[in-house]
Order: C-alpha cells, then structure tokens, then sequence
C-alpha cells in the first residue's frame, strides 16, 4: 500500500457521540467511553489475521477501535514493514497480536494502545528509542505482553494497573 491519505489498515466499530479516540484528540487524557448494551445490532469483528503488507507513506498504519462493550477480538497482524506518519493505535481491543514488525513513523507514539487487553507485541522494530514511543492508557488495559527491549520506549499511563503490562 503506497500513499494512503488516512488509514492504511482500519476497523473502526465506534458509531455514536465522541469516541475515546476523539476525546484523546482533543487533548482530554480522561476518555470515558460509555457501555451500551449489547444487542444484534452490536457491530462484532473476531478472527482476522493480516499478513504480510507494506505500507509506505499512510498518514496512520493501523488503526483499530472496537466499543467498550464489545471489543475487536483476535486480530493478528504478522510480517508489516511500515513508513507512515503514524503507527498503530489500538482502542478497545482484545487478543491483538503484533508481530515481525519493522517500523518508521514521523510522529509519536508509534504505537497508542487505550484500553487493550491480552495484547502481545514481539520482534518489533521503531526507528526510535524515546520513552513514549509505545504509550499505554485506560484503566481496562490488561495482560499486555510486550518485547523487554521495548520497555524502555514504552510510557504507562497512572490509570493502567502495575500489573498491566508485562515485558518479557
């Protein structure tokens, strides 16, 4: 994928009123993301695998964002080689697997993950070695498995339980 204007990779399930991501846009570091209950209509995305892509010149890479009630489950996304503005941010997600990425961004973070669970990131490569490259939020993230040598580009929101984040 060359020159995308938006998103080169995107699941989007956010349908009302202000979504986490647009609060943190503006600049509120309290997103609060209100649980709708879960009915047919609920959109539901689980068990997507991507693998390989090039992206190269995408305003974001990835961009994924299921609801509080009902979170994007099982994505992997293995083998990326990724030039773009920015990284990945991952919102409401659980069981995302980010692996065999190389990746150059021109804005931080790389990678912006708010209320990720079971999350395991390994053999990722950022151009950059600045804490806040990796950044974590949300006091729903949990069991969140990321490479140790990336643990010192990597930023813990005060929400996020200690135990959170594991860096193996």
């Amino acid at each position: 994928m060359v020159n995308i204007p938006s998103q080169a990779i995107s699941f989007i399930l956010y349908y009302g009123g202000k979504s986490a991501a647009e609060t943190l846009a503006k600049g509120n570091t309290t997103a609060v993301s209100k649980l709708e209950p879960v009915t047919e209509e609920t959109p539901q995305f689980k068990n997507i695998s991507i693998k390989p892509i090039e992206i190269k010149g995408a305003h974001e890479a990835v961009f994924l964002q299921g609801l509080p009630e009902m979170n994007l489950k099982n994505i992997e996304l293995d083998n990326l080689l990724i030039e773009a503005d920015q990284g990945f941010t991952i919102i409401d997600a659980t069981g995302v697997s980010i692996k065999d990425v190389k990746m150059a961004t021109k804005k931080a973070p790389a990678m912006d993950i708010y209320n990720g669970k079971k999350l395991k990131i390994k053999d990722v490569t950022i151009d950059s070695t600045t804490l806040g490259t990796i950044a974590v939020g949300g006091s729903e993230s949990g069991k969140i498995k990321i490479d140790a040598g990336l643990k010192i580009q990597t930023e813990i929101g005060k929400e996020v339980s200690v135990t959170a984040v594991i860096f193996k």
